[in-house]
């Protein structure tokens, strides 16, 4: 004998399925994005790692990822004024 179940618990059982799923959903997503921002996951490749630490950057962590490129930046900066310097200086009269 088959048992009539209400529409009322059907409907109630697909509800609690899809929230189910949502917070799984949810879950999963909070979970990729803490480990992105905690650190734990590179956002640079293993070659990129390589190819930044060949040229002197710290790669460690990105922290100091960041404070290396700043500090290249500002290297940059400097030899890019040192020869303006230069050229006014041999253009001047």
């Amino acid at each position: 004998m088959k048992i009539k179940w209400p529409r009322s618990s059907e409907r109630g059982f697909f509800a609690l399925l899809g929230l189910l799923l949502v917070a799984v959903m949810i879950l999963i997503l909070y979970w990729t994005v803490l480990k992105v921002y905690s650190g734990k996951t590179p956002l640079a490749g293993r070659k990129t790692e390589k190819a930044l630490a060949e040229q002197g950057m710290d790669v460690s962590n990105q922290q100091a990822i960041l404070n290396s490129f700043q500090e290249k930046i500002r290297d940059a900066e400097k030899k890019l004024l040192e020869h303006e310097k230069k050229i006014e200086s041999l253009t001047k009269w």
